[in-house]
Order: C-alpha cells, then sequence, then structure tokens
C-alpha cells in the first residue's frame, strides 16, 4: 500500500463523515487497504467491522444479470413469453430481456410510479404492489433501444422471470450459482428491508440536521435484495478479478460495453455502469435507500476494484473513485461556483438546471445526472453539446434534445383535480396563502401535501420526495393544453418521465 493511497482511506472517513463505514482496494486479488470505522448502531456503541452485514442495494443488479446468463445462454428465446405476460397491458412496441438488463426498455421505475399512486414512503410496499403497477404498464418513456433511462422495474422483472421459468427461489440460485463460487460466506438475500440487515442501522439526515434511523419497508428482488459484507464484496472483487483474465467468462459478459440499436455506444449494460475516474476506465455499480450508500467499481486495465460502504447517505461513489484515483495516479473532481437557471424540454415534459459555472466547465443537472461541459457560450461544445442565453442542449447518450431557457415566473394559479388513468392516481393541487400544495392520492394511499414551487411560466417543481427507494429528485409539473383542448399537467421525475394527469374538475 501507497502512502497516497492510505491518506485517501483516511479522507474518506474525514470527508464522508456519518455514523460509520468500511472500505477495500484491491489489486490482482490481493487486499492494498481494508478500512472500518464508526458504529454500525450508535445508540448501542455497536462498532463497524468488515464483517458488519450491508444492504448492498443497487449492486444487486450485475448479481441479477450475472445468474440470468449463466442460467439461460438464450434468454432472449427462453424467457420471450413469460415477459410478454408480466406486461399485459403493453401493446405491440416491447422490449427485450437485453433491453431489460440495459435500461434501455423504456419501461418507468415502479418506485418512482409508487409516489404518484400515492403511496407514502414509509409504507409497506411488496411484490404484488410492484406486479400491480407493471401489469397496468400501458405506454413507455421510449422506444425500446433507442434510449437510456435507469428502473429498477427491468431487473425485478428479470429477477421474477427467473423464478417462474426455473421454479426456484431466486436466493437459492444466487447462493449456488454466485455467492459459493465466490465464497461470499455471509451474502444472502433478503427480501423484505425491514428486516435487514440484524447488527447494522442505516442513518438518514446530516451535520445540520442530525442522524436519524432510517425506516425501509420495501421488498425487493433483482434490483435490490441482496446483504453482504466488506468481506463479501472482497470476494467478489477477487472473482471478478480472476474472471476478468478469460475471454468468454460471466464477468467479461456482463462487462462488456453494450450500444443501443443504432450501433451508438451505450453508458450501461447488464447491470454495470460504464465511466472514467480521469483517463481510467472503470465498470461499477451504486447502491443506496434511505439510510444506506454502497459502490464499487472495477478499473479492469489497472487490475484495481474499490469498494466503500456506508450506514449514512454520503457519497459513496465519489468517494470509491478517489481510491481508484489514488491507486492508479488518476485525477478526478471538479471545482464550481454556484449559479442556477433552468431550461425545459416542452414535449417530453423535461427540465434541466445549470447549478454551476466553474471556470473550466459549466455543470447541467438533466434528467438527474450531473454533466460537465465547457463554457464557451454562445459555440458548440462539442458533437452532443451547446448551451447560450437561450438554448441547452446537454451530452446524453441517447439522443440530443433542445432545452429552451425558462422564462419569468407567471402569475397564472394553479388549481384543481387531475387524474392519471394509466396509474388510476389523481393529482390535487390548491392554493392555501397564495402558495400551492399538492398531493398524490391512488391505490396506494394518500401522500403528505407539498409545494410546489413556481419556476417559470407554467412549471413548477416539488421538493425531493421520499419514495420506497432512494428519493428520486424534485418532481416537474408542466401545464399543457392537449389537442382536443383538455388541460394537462405532465409529471416528470429523472425515472419515470412524461406522465400525463388530465383535469376533471
Amino acid at each position: 500500500m501507497t502512502p497516497d493511497l492510505e491518506r485517501a482511506a483516511e479522507k474518506v472517513a474525514e470527508q464522508f463523515a456519518g455514523p460509520g463505514g468500511t472500505l477495500a482496494v484491491v489489486k490482482g486479488g490481493v487486499v492494498l487497504i481494508k478500512k472500518a470505522w464508526g458504529y454500525a448502531n450508535t445508540s448501542e456503541g455497536r462498532c463497524m467491522t468488515a464483517e458488519t452485514i450491508f444492504p448492498i442495494c443497487s449492486v444487486t443488479k450485475q448479481f441479477t444479470c450475472a445468474l440470468l446468463l449463466d442460467l439461460f445462454p438464450d434468454a432472449e428465446v427462453a424467457l420471450a413469453e413469460r415477459l410478454r405476460a408480466f406486461l399485459p397491458s403493453l401493446g405491440t412496441q416491447r422490449p427485450t430481456i437485453r433491453d431489460l438488463c440495459n435500461n434501455q426498455s423504456g419501461i418507468r421505475d415502479y418506485a418512482t410510479l409508487s409516489i404518484l399512486a400515492g403511496g407514502a414512503a414509509e409504507a409497506t410496499f411488496d411484490r404484488a404492489n410492484a406486479r400491480a403497477i407493471l401489469e397496468q404498464t400501458a405506454s413507455l418513456q421510449f422506444a425500446p433501444g433507442t434510449e437510456y433511462c435507469y428502473s429498477n422495474s427491468n431487473f425485478h422483472i428479470l429477477a421474477s422471470l427467473i423464478e417462474e421459468a426455473t421454479g426456484t427461489d431466486f436466493g437459492a440460485l444466487l447462493r449456488e450459482r454466485l455467492f459459493a463460487p465466490a465464497k461470499m460466506t455471509t451474502a444472502k438475500l433478503v427480501t423484505d428491508s425491514a428486516t435487514y440487515p440484524s447488527d447494522c442501522t442505516g442513518y438518514e439526515g446530516n451535520f445540520e440536521s442530525g442522524f436519524f434511523a432510517a425506516v425501509n419497508r420495501s421488498h425487493w428482488i433483482g434490483d435490490a435484495g441482496i446483504s453482504a459484507s466488506l468481506e463479501d464484496l472482497i470476494s467478489w472483487e477477487r472473482y471478478l478479478q480472476e474472471a476478468s483474465k478469460w475471454e468468454g467468462s460471466l464477468y467479461n459478459r456482463i462487462a462488456t460495453e453494450q450500444s443501443f440499436i443504432d450501433g451508438t455506444p451505450a453508458p450501461y449494460g447488464y447491470g454495470l455502469a460504464h465511466g472514467l475516474v480521469g483517463n481510467v476506465k472503470v465498470v461499477g455499480h451504486t447502491g443506496g435507500m434511505r439510510g444506506w450508500r454502497i459502490h464499487r467499481t472495477f478499473a479492469s486495465d489497472a487490475g484495481v476494484s474499490a469498494i466503500v460502504m456506508f450506514n449514512h447517505e454520503a457519497n459513496a461513489k465519489e468517494a470509491a473513485e478517489s481510491l481508484i484515483a489514488s491507486a492508479t495516479g488518476s485525477g478526478n473532481g471538479t471545482d464550481s461556483s454556484a449559479v442556477s437557471r433552468y431550461y425545459v424540454n416542452g414535449s417530453e415534459a423535461l427540465l434541466a438546471e445549470v447549478v454551476s459555472d466553474p471556470p473550466h466547465g459549466v455543470m447541467v443537472v438533466a434528467e438527474g445526472d450531473e454533466t460537465i461541459i465547457c463554457p464557451a457560450l454562445a459555440n458548440p461544445i462539442n458533437e452532443t453539446a451547446h448551451l447560450d442565453e437561450d438554448q441547452l442542449e446537454p451530452p446524453m447518450a441517447e439522443r440530443r434534445r433542445v432545452f429552451k431557457k425558462l422564462g419569468s415566473a407567471a402569475g397564472k394559479k394553479l388549481e384543481g383535480r387531475f387524474f392519471c388513468p394509466e396509474l388510476a392516481a389523481t393529482l390535487v393541487v390548491r392554493e392555501t396563502s397564495g402558495i400551492t400544495y399538492a398531493s398524490f392520492h391512488g391505490p396506494l394511499g394518500k401522500s403528505d401535501l407539498f409545494i410546489l414551487k413556481s419556476l417559470g411560466e407554467d412549471v413548477w417543481q416539488t421538493p425531493n420526495l421520499r419514495s420506497i427507494d432512494v428519493a428520486p429528485g424534485p418532481l416537474s409539473i408542466m401545464r399543457r393544453i392537449s389537442p382536443d383542448g383538455t388541460l394537462v399537467l405532465l409529471v416528470s421525475a429523472p425515472l419515470a418521465r412524461n406522465v400525463a394527469f388530465s383535469y376533471i374538475g
């Protein structure tokens, strides 16, 4: 272990301070550093260790895809009819198994849709609830294979199809086909988030608000659900690092960069995100739910993996990438100073916000992702990005979109009841003391009232509403008139876009 790596590991515990955490860096199967700090439970004074069990949340997705390919070499044929039956309300434009694995299906995220159906963040949400939402899916966000949008629904469906086709419990298949070969001795599938892990507590909050125990009552399978310790994930990295040496290995099959239907490279495939730390290519995934953040990533060319696990909500991805940067000598990070202006894509009810304007780049938040682009505001930036005072074209892998600068806030009031038949849900909007509030009422219940902030003409934004998963980011609400003259509110979140609620009174 180098002094730089040791300092970087110490910095993680300081910079991303919270109740506790663990980390490791593995190179060529050898553990360069392993560290645990803080408390697994602050009220009981239970110390964090490398054996402490965490829910690894969405890191589960790569296990789901590996299991799929291990069991079904030709999954498109083997599972096609079952996939069709799982989405009975969908028309002729249907995603493939590959589209699900690559987050290119166009199916909206069921956890986000649960908000629009009136679900409370801490209510029990089980597989039957998820199945009911997915069975009602009658439209897609985009044509399958043409765009990327992260969606838990894809991997929930994959795990369900695997169970149905094999007649075997998903957890048993994971133990037999993946955990045992990788020597992940304490890893297990625990679908009910209210019951795990027993020896560690996840905490919401921060130093400003204080930390408090998070409550989760959702059931996960395929999209999340695996619980594992740092030691288990170290074993997984060793297993993957060895497998990466062999062409055609299960790991290389899920780690191969994917593409869209037109051949354009895609940023995500088979439960793994492809990216860069400095100039080093990495493949990995973040996991998170209320009270937990996990990230594992592998720089295959350098043969180095990093794992970070927090029982609080600090940025585990940033922490893990700082370890990769230190271990490989690459740089990462940017400096910025805050600004804020909004741009809107009216046809798809999408909102983009320029949140900083550093000397060497502009940070744009669009569809939940942060992108750094050049500051030459009046000139084309590259083949896929352009920003000026009136128009934004952020770089997006799936396709180029135009966002027009949003005008100043208008004085029109927004009130009434708006219905979405696809979700059987109603959005109720009212004004009290000059402030606009709203609430979702649907088959899962009635949400608390939340404030709607006017951003400009016919555009509002909600606070970051909590859901059964990590909060999806603020919802944007845009008022439109349909061709038949009906007043419509288009509701969008990064993982569920352009959901229409029509005025009913």
